[in-house]
């Protein structure tokens, strides 16, 4: 059946599962990542392009008004085809949904790079307001295959992202040969697909 009901919805299958998940809430947001991006020369911060498309933003770059008119119609359009949902969730746990693969976390070190939950690797410009951020959930990269370089994201928090992907983290025993110490290591991880989160 939910399957049935993301085919009827004239979306890409994540942003249409987002949808159907959270509800008429989630149009604008769907809207958003369904179209070309909003904002011209603005960080990454998807939440900056949320404020544009309430037509509330008055930050860095400049709005691409056109993209903004037809991603309102499209918001619009898809609050009307949205069911009814009792969750109230924040855009970075509805980006979530839509890409549980490109939830982010930061590695170790300076330089803001990051080790994505499907095991991929991307990268925020240092001077990114969400450089120092722990946990993203990345919507739009550059492709790179090695190390996709990020264009759109959402911060989350540990609680927002225990949430909505609670059913998704799990404890591991992880065993393995330390050839530095020469012995055996044993730790537990709890782990959200390739993120270590403990």
């Amino acid at each position: 059946p939910h399957g049935r009901a993301l085919a009827a919805m004239p979306l890409h299958p994540r942003l249409a599962h987002m949808l159907a998940l959270a509800g008429p809430d989630a149009a604008p947001l769907a809207a958003l990542l369904a179209e070309r991006d909003i904002l011209r020369g603005a960080p990454a911060d998807l939440s900056l392009r949320l404020r544009a498309l309430a037509g509330r933003y008055d930050g860095p770059g400049e709005v691409n008004h056109a993209a903004r008119d037809r991603a309102k119609a499209e918001a619009k359009r898809l609050k009307a085809r949205a069911g009814k949902s009792d969750r109230s969730l924040t855009p970075a746990q509805m980006a979530a949904l839509a890409y549980p693969d490109r939830i982010a976390l930061r590695r170790k070190g300076d330089e803001p790079r990051f080790i994505l939950s499907g095991g991929k690797g991307a990268m925020l410009d240092a001077g990114d307001p969400l450089a120092g951020q722990r946990l993203l959930v990345v919507t739009d990269t550059d492709g790179n295959p090695r190390e996709a370089r990020i264009r759109a994201a959402l911060s989350i928090s540990e609680a927002e992202l225990r949430e909505v992907a609670g059913d998704r983290i799990g404890w591991h025993d992880i065993c393995e040969w330390s050839r530095r110490e020469g012995r055996v290591l044993a730790r537990r991880q709890e782990r959200l697909g390739a993120l270590v989160l403990e």
